[in-house]
């Protein structure tokens, strides 16, 4: 039986389930979904990439934060930050949560989906529900946890 809503609707669907956020502005989680080159973003040669430097930055603050919480020293905070937010580790995340099946990705890519493209969409969509939210880091914990980020025990 067909889906009643399009691959856009059911992306943010996916995502809104996914994180448990609410976007104010769901253009910006399609965003972040969109491999640069792609063509759905006119205008936008670069895809999900500015969104995604900011989801880095905001993935190390968390980490940081966290760890200083929980009075980590900062040799233990640096490596905790260095495994989570390593490419190969959002990637891995990225693919057991199912992101593949909603990146839209572009023609040479053949529908393959890399490592480095997952892990580049997984700081994106944090980078855009950051946005999305004003800033507002309270929303972060949460997304972070269920995006399987949060600080190992």
């Amino acid at each position: 039986m067909p889906s009643l809503y399009s691959p856009k609707d059911e992306a943010l669907r996916f995502i809104q389930v996914l994180t448990g956020y609410a976007p104010n502005n769901p253009s910006l989680i399609w965003e972040a979904l969109q491999v640069a080159g792609n063509g759905n973003t006119p205008g936008n040669k670069d895809g999900n990439k500015d969104l995604a430097l900011v989801g880095d930055a905001i993935l190390s603050l968390h980490v940081i934060i966290e760890g200083r919480q929980r009075h980590q020293c900062r040799e233990r905070i640096n490596k905790v930050e260095s495994s989570l937010g390593a490419n190969s580790s959002l990637a891995r995340k990225g693919f057991k949560l199912g992101l593949e099946s909603y990146i839209q990705g572009n023609q040479s890519q053949r529908g393959e989906i890399s490592d480095r493209t997952m892990a580049t969409t997984v700081e994106a969509i944090i980078g855009a529900i950051f946005v999305d939210s004003g800033c507002d880091y309270s929303v972060l914990p949460d997304v972070m946890a269920r995006l399987g980020l949060g600080w190992p025990q």
